[in-house]
């Protein structure tokens, strides 16, 4: 089964994808997605902002999703600094 965002143009597939309809981005797993929720420890954000998934140690792999580094291999072939421009979900 397909789904996709009414405020973008991301699609996905599977359970475990998780899609943030704040910034349009598109995580591997819901931990990754809470993790660019969070906030952050320094107080400059606060919890529910977005992060920037690679300011946070995500990285974006072949299938555009963000991911954490250990889980990258599973999703395959992982870009490490993605541009701002190649990340559109």
């Amino acid at each position: 089964m397909s789904h996709g965002c009414n405020g973008c143009d991301a699609s996905w597939s599977g359970f475990n994808i998780a899609h943030c309809a704040a910034c349009h981005k598109t995580f591997g797993g819901v931990s990754g997605f809470d993790k660019h929720r969070a906030g952050s420890k320094d107080k400059t954000r606060r919890a529910g902002e977005c992060s920037d998934p690679a300011e946070i140690g995500l990285v974006l792999n072949a299938h555009g999703t963000w991911v954490t580094p250990s889980d990258g291999a599973d999703f395959g072939e992982i870009f490490s600094k993605p541009s701002v421009a190649a990340v559109r979900g």
